[in-house]
């Protein structure tokens, strides 16, 4: 006899919608909850445009067997990586999908509503600590929009709302336990090198596309001097180019839209020891309006 099949709600990643599949009912209720700010509402989206993630039994113990769209993506996949490589390819793909938006390495908020409700992308190498600066700024009032990728409208210079969980390491899980609530208890056997927290658990969820306001290149370094400076253009845009995903990031008109972008929008680096000393620097810069 067959064992049942369980499938997670209907998700979007930018303009790729999937649905994952699975004979485990655990692994079902962990994808719905850590992925519900990216269920798309019932009736949104077209059945036939719908990718299908099938997460399949293994031979081996302790193993499952991945396939999206009948194409096997990993054919033996330890079930406490699961989680990170499946939003790895989620990523991916969610980039690939959105050929009409720019796409960068990078982590986005918004201002709070009195300060002006503008985006600030962050952008940032893996380990830079912007997930970490992300997910403080959000708990302290600013609003999510993205984290890791951070795709911009070229032509409305608005940054489009992503709603991936945020993957935390456990130096930041260490860090962040205080204040989100989830982290204070052990989490599922799908996290076992990351752990993955909801943008809703961290507060204020942007659900629109926001106008950009700033680009900050923010570094972690308890050894530096805290500062904050502004980037020439050309600085900035030497930055950015080495931030962009695949694939609009490798043509020509990427390389004109951030040529004009950091001449239209102020861009900054920040440099500090600890997360207090961002509140005043990123309240002090001058916006674009």
């Amino acid at each position: 006899m067959a064992p049942p099949v369980f499938e997670t709600h209907t998700c979007r990643a930018l303009d790729y919608t999937f649905r994952v599949s699975t004979t485990d009912a655990g692994l079902c209720a962990v994808l719905n909850d850590v992925l519900a700010d990216m269920v798309v509402e019932v009736g949104h989206s077209p059945e036939s445009h719908v990718h299908l993630v099938q997460v399949l039994p293994s031979t081996h113990t302790d193993h499952v067997r991945v396939m999206i769209d009948s194409a096997e993506e990993f054919g033996t996949l330890h079930t406490g990586v699961l989680l990170s490589h499946l939003l790895i390819e989620i990523n991916q793909r969610a980039v690939g999908a959105t050929p009409q938006h720019l796409a960068l390495h990078a982590g986005t908020v918004r201002q709070p509503p009195a300060a002006g409700g503008r985006a600030v992308i962050f952008p940032g190498q893996s380990h830079s600590g912007k997930t970490t600066l992300i997910s403080q700024l959000a708990l302290d009032g600013w609003g999510f929009i993205a984290d890791e990728v951070s795709a911009v409208d070229t032509t409305a210079r608005s940054v489009v709302p992503y709603g991936k969980p945020v993957a935390l390491r456990p130096a930041s899980v260490t860090l962040l336990k205080p204040s989100i609530e989830r982290l204070r208890s052990s989490g599922s056997r799908f996290e076992l090198d990351e752990r993955f927290v909801p943008p809703r658990d961290l507060g204020d969820v942007v659900c629109s596309p926001t106008k950009l306001g700033a680009v900050v290149f923010p570094t972690f370094d308890p050894t530096l001097t805290p500062a904050m400076h502004q980037v020439a253009p050309a600085d900035a845009l030497t930055t950015l180019i080495h931030s962009t995903l695949h694939p609009l990031g490798t043509t020509r008109s990427a390389f004109v839209f951030l040529a004009e972008l950091v001449r239209e929008i102020p861009c900054f680096s920040m440099t500090y020891q600890h997360f207090e000393q961002t509140k005043p620097f990123l309240c002090s810069l001058d916006y674009a309006q």
